[in-house]
């Protein structure tokens, strides 16, 4: 047992399925240390994607006490706020149009709803994963039998962000079939978009860098790689998501 060939084997050994120990398995385990590091990892990945519950719950009681808290102070505040009504409305409106205005130009005609929607269901171990694997390459012979659908098979490698391939789930969305592909760093998940640039009308930078942006409390990014388009979502802070995917673009 060496290292390449354990990690053909780690999969079946988290998952504990018959045959998984191999000979050699545990000796190699024992004096390996990147070996039991790609393990450990891999559970945890494994257990993230398990979990039903990985949100936060609110504590009993909160939004009743948020919400009296919050009748209260309307009382008071609504008379502070008598004076000075109107010029405040009038500049809410001026920054809600020039909003409205900004997000026009950023995502014209784009819902990402359903990928963000897809992006939480996965957090909650509730996407289901059509084809698991962490071979960008197996995945994408995945999607080319499924070309049919009309779907890309381009598959990104973001190891160099440290985040590595679970593997891919094909969505019915609004208009279109998506290939949502998974990736995890023990810690975080990435969902990617991969789709035909035609069905994304978004002004992208001709240069082929990221551009980033936040939507609906996820950071996103999108790329232009020739006539497809790549679309990363995650809820990681865009300070951490433009650091670890190394970009330097953002609009919106």
């Amino acid at each position: 047992m060496n290292c390449s060939r354990y990690r053909d084997w780690v999969a079946a050994d988290v998952d504990g399925a018959p045959g998984a120990r191999a000979p050699g398995l545990e000796a190699h385990l024992a004096q390996c240390p990147g070996c039991r590091t790609e393990r450990t990892r891999q559970i945890a990945v494994r257990d993230l994607l398990r979990a039903r519950a990985v949100l936060p719950q609110a504590p009993p009681g909160l939004r009743t006490r948020v919400r009296a808290l919050l009748e209260a102070e309307t009382g008071e505040a609504a008379k502070r706020r008598r004076g000075w009504r109107k010029p405040l409305l009038w500049a809410g409106l001026t920054f809600a149009a020039a909003a409205a205005a900004t997000l026009a130009v950023l995502a014209r005609g784009t819902d990402f709803d359903p990928l963000i929607r897809e992006y939480d269901r996965a957090v909650q171990g509730a996407l289901e994963i059509d084809f698991r694997t962490d071979a960008p390459a197996a995945l994408e012979e995945f999607y080319r039998r499924h070309a049919a659908d009309r779907v890309p098979a381009h598959v990104v490698d973001l190891s160099a962000a440290g985040f590595r391939l679970v593997g891919g789930a094909l969505i019915d969305f609004p208009g279109r079939r998506a290939r949502l592909s998974l990736y995890s760093d023990g810690r975080d998940l990435i969902v990617c978009d991969y789709r035909f640039a035609a069905q994304l009308p978004m002004d992208l930078r001709s240069d082929g860098r990221p551009v980033f942006f936040r939507r609906g409390g996820a950071s996103l990014s999108v790329h232009r790689m020739g006539g497809e388009v790549c679309v990363l979502v995650t809820r990681m802070s865009m300070d951490d998501f433009r650091r670890r995917l190394g970009g330097d673009s953002t609009a919106g």
